[in-house]
Protein backbone atom coordinates (compact mmCIF):
# COMPACT_ATOMS: atom_id res chain seq x y z
CA UNK A 1 0.00 0.00 0.00
CA UNK A 2 2.71 2.33 0.76
CA UNK A 3 4.23 1.74 -2.71
CA UNK A 4 1.56 2.63 -4.79
CA UNK A 5 1.31 6.16 -2.23
CA UNK A 6 5.14 6.66 -3.39
CA UNK A 7 4.24 6.09 -6.33
CA UNK A 8 1.55 8.14 -7.15
CA UNK A 9 3.38 10.91 -5.58
CA UNK A 10 5.87 10.59 -8.10
CA UNK A 11 3.54 11.01 -10.85
CA UNK A 12 1.74 13.70 -9.74
CA UNK A 13 5.31 15.76 -9.03
CA UNK A 14 5.92 16.69 -12.64
CA UNK A 15 2.59 17.79 -12.97
CA UNK A 16 2.90 20.16 -9.72
CA UNK A 17 6.49 21.71 -10.98
CA UNK A 18 5.27 22.36 -14.58
CA UNK A 19 1.58 24.22 -12.99
CA UNK A 20 4.18 26.71 -10.53
CA UNK A 21 5.85 28.57 -13.63
CA UNK A 22 2.29 29.56 -14.77
CA UNK A 23 0.86 30.64 -11.10
CA UNK A 24 4.32 32.71 -10.77
CA UNK A 25 3.79 34.34 -14.08
CA UNK A 26 0.19 34.99 -13.36
CA UNK A 27 1.14 36.56 -9.63
CA UNK A 28 4.17 38.78 -11.14
CA UNK A 29 1.37 40.17 -13.79
CA UNK A 30 -1.51 40.72 -11.22
CA UNK A 31 1.34 42.74 -8.94
CA UNK A 32 2.79 44.91 -12.07
CA UNK A 33 -0.79 45.55 -13.03
CA UNK A 34 -1.65 46.78 -9.55
CA UNK A 35 1.92 48.88 -9.87
CA UNK A 36 0.79 50.26 -12.68
CA UNK A 37 -3.02 51.42 -11.33
CA UNK A 38 -1.26 52.78 -8.09
CA UNK A 39 1.53 54.94 -10.73
CA UNK A 40 -1.30 56.12 -12.73
CA UNK A 41 -3.58 57.07 -9.82
CA UNK A 42 -0.62 59.40 -7.79
CA UNK A 43 -0.01 60.87 -11.98
CA UNK A 44 -3.83 62.23 -11.44
CA UNK A 45 -3.44 63.40 -8.17
CA UNK A 46 -0.12 65.21 -8.56
CA UNK A 47 -1.93 67.05 -11.59
CA UNK A 48 -4.75 67.45 -9.93
CA UNK A 49 -3.35 69.36 -7.32
CA UNK A 50 -0.53 71.16 -9.71
CA UNK A 51 -3.66 72.54 -11.31
CA UNK A 52 -5.67 73.11 -8.09
CA UNK A 53 -2.24 75.26 -7.06
CA UNK A 54 -2.36 76.96 -10.10
CA UNK A 55 -6.34 78.10 -9.78
CA UNK A 56 -5.35 79.60 -6.06
CA UNK A 57 -2.17 81.27 -7.77
CA UNK A 58 -4.68 83.19 -10.33
CA UNK A 59 -7.21 83.67 -8.34
CA UNK A 60 -5.04 85.45 -5.56
CA UNK A 61 -3.36 87.25 -8.59
CA UNK A 62 -6.77 88.71 -9.80
CA UNK A 63 -7.75 89.36 -6.35
CA UNK A 64 -4.32 91.61 -6.01
CA UNK A 65 -5.54 93.54 -9.13
CA UNK A 66 -8.77 94.05 -8.49
CA UNK A 67 -7.67 95.58 -4.81
CA UNK A 68 -4.96 97.33 -6.44
CA UNK A 69 -7.55 99.29 -9.17
CA UNK A 70 -9.66 99.76 -5.93
CA UNK A 71 -7.22 101.21 -3.78
CA UNK A 72 -6.43 103.49 -7.20
CA UNK A 73 -9.86 104.66 -7.66
CA UNK A 74 -10.63 105.74 -3.76
CA UNK A 75 -9.69 109.13 -2.66
CA UNK A 76 -9.64 112.92 -3.61
CA UNK A 77 -9.13 114.72 -6.50
CA UNK A 78 -8.82 118.69 -7.64
CA UNK A 79 -9.50 119.62 -11.45
CA UNK A 80 -8.90 122.54 -12.69
CA UNK A 81 -10.91 122.92 -16.37
CA UNK A 82 -11.77 125.56 -19.19
CA UNK A 83 -14.36 125.67 -21.53
CA UNK A 84 -16.01 127.85 -24.35
CA UNK A 85 -19.63 127.55 -26.29
CA UNK A 86 -19.51 128.41 -29.67
CA UNK A 87 -23.29 126.95 -30.06
CA UNK A 88 -26.50 128.57 -28.65
CA UNK A 89 -30.17 127.57 -29.33
CA UNK A 90 -30.76 131.29 -30.71
CA UNK A 91 -31.79 131.44 -34.45
CA UNK A 92 -30.02 134.92 -34.52
CA UNK A 93 -26.07 134.93 -33.89
CA UNK A 94 -25.43 138.25 -34.45
CA UNK A 95 -25.78 139.76 -30.47
CA UNK A 96 -24.17 136.27 -29.54
CA UNK A 97 -20.27 136.02 -28.81
CA UNK A 98 -18.37 133.06 -27.51
CA UNK A 99 -18.59 132.28 -23.66
CA UNK A 100 -15.85 130.84 -21.61
CA UNK A 101 -15.79 128.94 -18.29
CA UNK A 102 -13.06 128.37 -16.44
CA UNK A 103 -13.94 125.88 -12.87
CA UNK A 104 -11.82 124.37 -9.91
CA UNK A 105 -13.57 120.92 -9.16
CA UNK A 106 -12.87 118.72 -5.67
CA UNK A 107 -14.08 115.36 -6.01
CA UNK A 108 -13.91 112.51 -3.57
CA UNK A 109 -13.54 109.01 -5.20
CA UNK A 110 -14.71 105.28 -4.45
CA UNK A 111 -14.63 102.64 -6.91
CA UNK A 112 -16.92 103.53 -10.15
CA UNK A 113 -18.20 106.84 -8.87
CA UNK A 114 -17.46 110.21 -7.53
CA UNK A 115 -18.80 112.94 -5.20
CA UNK A 116 -18.08 116.52 -6.79
CA UNK A 117 -18.35 120.05 -5.42
CA UNK A 118 -17.21 122.80 -7.73
CA UNK A 119 -17.30 126.90 -8.26
CA UNK A 120 -16.92 127.83 -11.77
CA UNK A 121 -16.93 131.43 -13.62
CA UNK A 122 -19.23 131.62 -16.96
CA UNK A 123 -19.10 134.64 -18.88
CA UNK A 124 -21.00 135.33 -22.18
CA UNK A 125 -22.95 137.98 -23.34
CA UNK A 126 -26.86 138.49 -23.37
CA UNK A 127 -29.00 139.13 -26.42
CA UNK A 128 -31.96 139.95 -24.34
CA UNK A 129 -29.83 143.04 -22.82
CA UNK A 130 -28.75 143.76 -26.39
CA UNK A 131 -25.29 141.79 -26.07
CA UNK A 132 -23.78 145.21 -25.60
CA UNK A 133 -21.67 143.79 -22.24
CA UNK A 134 -19.93 140.59 -20.79
CA UNK A 135 -22.28 138.96 -17.85
CA UNK A 136 -20.99 136.81 -15.51
CA UNK A 137 -21.77 134.35 -13.21
CA UNK A 138 -20.70 132.39 -9.99
CA UNK A 139 -21.85 128.64 -10.39
CA UNK A 140 -21.66 126.12 -7.29
CA UNK A 141 -22.26 122.97 -8.34
CA UNK A 142 -23.12 119.75 -6.09
CA UNK A 143 -23.17 116.50 -7.96
CA UNK A 144 -21.52 113.68 -8.85
CA UNK A 145 -20.13 111.05 -11.72
CA UNK A 146 -20.21 107.76 -12.99
CA UNK A 147 -17.46 106.19 -14.35
CA UNK A 148 -17.17 103.34 -16.80
CA UNK A 149 -14.18 101.34 -18.60
CA UNK A 150 -12.35 100.97 -15.45
CA UNK A 151 -12.15 104.80 -15.61
CA UNK A 152 -11.58 105.53 -18.92
CA UNK A 153 -15.34 107.14 -19.52
CA UNK A 154 -17.62 108.84 -17.31
CA UNK A 155 -20.87 110.54 -16.85
CA UNK A 156 -21.40 113.76 -14.85
CA UNK A 157 -24.37 116.26 -13.50
CA UNK A 158 -24.27 118.88 -11.41
CA UNK A 159 -26.67 121.05 -9.45
CA UNK A 160 -26.23 124.20 -7.76
CA UNK A 161 -27.31 128.10 -7.53
CA UNK A 162 -25.96 130.33 -10.17
CA UNK A 163 -25.29 134.05 -8.51
CA UNK A 164 -24.92 137.19 -11.02
CA UNK A 165 -21.48 138.51 -9.88
CA UNK A 166 -21.54 142.25 -12.03
CA UNK A 167 -24.89 144.49 -12.13
CA UNK A 168 -26.40 144.96 -15.61
CA UNK A 169 -28.88 147.54 -16.67
CA UNK A 170 -31.98 145.17 -15.41
CA UNK A 171 -30.54 142.97 -12.15
CA UNK A 172 -28.65 144.00 -9.77
CA UNK A 173 -25.38 142.20 -8.40
CA UNK A 174 -26.27 139.08 -6.43
CA UNK A 175 -29.05 137.87 -7.81
CA UNK A 176 -29.62 134.06 -7.14
CA UNK A 177 -30.63 131.54 -10.31
CA UNK A 178 -29.74 128.46 -11.00
CA UNK A 179 -27.11 125.82 -12.59
CA UNK A 180 -27.09 122.95 -14.10
CA UNK A 181 -24.31 120.97 -15.99
CA UNK A 182 -24.87 117.75 -17.88
CA UNK A 183 -21.80 115.95 -19.50
CA UNK A 184 -23.45 112.45 -20.90
CA UNK A 185 -20.33 111.10 -22.01
CA UNK A 186 -16.66 112.65 -20.99
CA UNK A 187 -12.95 111.18 -21.29
CA UNK A 188 -10.26 110.67 -18.17
CA UNK A 189 -7.23 109.66 -19.31
CA UNK A 190 -4.75 108.98 -16.23
CA UNK A 191 -1.43 108.93 -17.47
CA UNK A 192 0.50 108.87 -14.24
CA UNK A 193 -0.85 107.51 -10.45
CA UNK A 194 -1.49 111.01 -9.83
CA UNK A 195 -2.07 113.16 -12.88
CA UNK A 196 -5.18 112.73 -15.26
CA UNK A 197 -6.19 114.77 -18.47
CA UNK A 198 -10.15 115.25 -18.60
CA UNK A 199 -12.31 116.06 -22.05
CA UNK A 200 -16.19 116.93 -22.27
CA UNK A 201 -16.61 117.39 -25.74
CA UNK A 202 -20.88 118.06 -25.70
CA UNK A 203 -21.19 119.27 -22.34
CA UNK A 204 -25.05 120.94 -22.15
CA UNK A 205 -25.40 123.88 -19.38
CA UNK A 206 -27.88 125.93 -18.35
CA UNK A 207 -26.97 129.28 -16.38
CA UNK A 208 -29.70 131.58 -15.37
CA UNK A 209 -28.55 133.98 -12.25
CA UNK A 210 -31.90 135.75 -12.58
CA UNK A 211 -34.98 133.87 -12.66
CA UNK A 212 -37.64 136.81 -12.17
CA UNK A 213 -38.59 139.76 -14.35
CA UNK A 214 -36.40 139.32 -17.43
CA UNK A 215 -34.79 136.06 -16.60
CA UNK A 216 -31.20 135.87 -17.44
CA UNK A 217 -30.66 132.65 -18.66
CA UNK A 218 -28.11 130.97 -20.55
CA UNK A 219 -28.18 127.88 -22.27
CA UNK A 220 -25.01 126.52 -23.73
CA UNK A 221 -23.43 123.76 -25.61
CA UNK A 222 -19.82 123.47 -24.34
CA UNK A 223 -16.28 121.72 -25.26
CA UNK A 224 -13.87 121.55 -21.79
CA UNK A 225 -10.62 120.44 -20.73
CA UNK A 226 -9.40 120.16 -18.05
CA UNK A 227 -5.88 118.85 -15.74
CA UNK A 228 -6.86 116.63 -12.61
CA UNK A 229 -4.50 115.58 -9.67
CA UNK A 230 -5.16 112.78 -7.13
CA UNK A 231 -4.37 113.07 -3.33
Amino acid sequence: MSRWVLIGLACAMPLVAAAQPDSTASALEDSAAESGEHAAEGTEERSAGTNASHMRELATTLAEAIADVDARQRGFTLTLEAGASILTPLVDFSARSFTFDFALRAGYHIPDFAFLVSAESSRWRAPELGGRTWQTALNIGFGFARYHRSGLLRTMVMVGPSILVANNDLDPAGSVGLYLDIRPLGFSWRFSDRWALTADLLQMTLVAPVLTGVPLIDFQFRSSLGIEAAF
